[in-house]
């Protein structure tokens, strides 16, 4: 199992969670190759060992934090596969927006991941894969079935679900451009509604079966 995924002490739990967090911030900034345990140790005010005996190298820290990022993805993304498709399609998009609009750091972070490529260790190259298919699966589902039930016109389910997902990520990753296009903070409330109902409305025109 992945290095997150140890037994910890409560303390040991929350200092784990106060690591991850200031190394998500430093790796969000500097990507992977940017970042020293050193300065890490510094910025969590830990000793080089105390941090070594709960990452004993940086890969496994990196692994970690992407792999925690991944789990609040899978968990927001979550959907009643019961319910009507488009509704859970937009349910799976703003789960999704909602997540990386709370977490500043986690839209960039994943931008750098997919352009650094950095090889991460099996067990969270494991979990972390299982993670992203989980809930790009549900994406999916939500596909075939709309298609299927004769309620989304028919596409390309890998073209439209990449789509969507640049939507989102890159306009929580765009920083200083975004926010310059935005005219203020993408992060500012009004500005996540607006990029929820763009996308939203994006989905809905592109997928719906008029009547």
């Amino acid at each position: 199992m992945p290095s997150l995924r140890r037994k910890a002490t409560p303390n040991q739990r929350d200092t784990r969670e106060h690591i991850l967090g200031v190394a998500r911030d430093l790796f969000a900034l500097h990507g992977y190759a940017g970042v020293g345990m050193r300065v890490v140790a510094e910025r969590t005010g830990l000793s080089k060992s105390a941090l070594f005996h709960h990452f004993p190298t940086k890969l496994s820290l990196y692994g970690a934090v992407l792999c925690r990022i991944l789990e609040k993805l899978e968990e927001r993304s979550r959907v009643d596969l019961e319910d009507d498709p488009m509704a859970q399609l937009k349910a799976w998009a703003g789960g999704v927006i909602d997540m990386l609009a709370e977490d500043r750091q986690s839209a960039p972070l994943l931008l750098r991941a997919l352009f650094e490529e950095e090889a991460l260790e099996p067990a969270d190259e494991r979990y972390g894969n299982e993670l992203m298919a989980t809930c790009i699966g549900r994406a999916h589902e939500l596909l075939r079935r709309g298609m299927d039930a004769g309620r989304f016109h028919r596409v390309p389910p890998a073209q439209t679900i990449q789509s969507a997902i640049g939507m989102i990520v890159f306009h929580f990753a765009s920083g200083d451009f975004g926010n310059g296009m935005m005219g203020e903070s993408i992060f500012a409330p009004e500005q996540v509604d607006r990029r929820k109902e763009h996308v939203l409305l994006v989905l809905e025109q592109l997928l719906r079966v008029d009547g």
